[in-house]
């Protein structure tokens, strides 16, 4: 037969300390994400990152943007919707206009200075 420890007020106490950091626990901003407001006070809109991959299906372009799939004409919540993909980002329709995010944001295309025959 089992036997049943009965539980003393210290036991008690003990599991009552354990449950109480999640409860007070403090969401914090994430601090990769850009601030919500600007210097003003004035609240910004919340644009997702710029999305990681681009990949055509036969059913059209889809991006992968926060965490999920996009394609066209979805929105991302209520104020932002997906516009166009395409093979190089996504165009965003917001209430401050629109907004491209680039796949590849930080790339320059410049010719080059080397002659051909020195290419490798």
């Amino acid at each position: 037969m089992a036997r049943f420890v009965k539980p003393t007020q210290g036991s008690l106490a003990f599991i009552a300390l354990l449950l109480v950091p999640p409860a007070l626990a403090v969401q914090l901003p994430d601090p990769t994400r850009p601030p919500r407001t600007t210097a003003t006070g004035e609240a910004m809109p919340e644009l997702p990152a710029p999305p990681s991959v681009i990949v055509r299906t036969p059913s059209g372009y889809h991006a992968w943007l926060d965490g999920r799939w996009v394609r066209a004409g979805e929105r991302l919540d209520a104020s932002v919707r997906v516009e166009a993909v395409t093979a190089n980002g996504v165009r965003l329709h917001t209430p401050r206009g629109r907004r491209w995010l680039s796949l590849h944001p930080d790339v320059q295309v410049r010719p080059s200075d080397d002659p051909p025959s020195r290419r490798p």
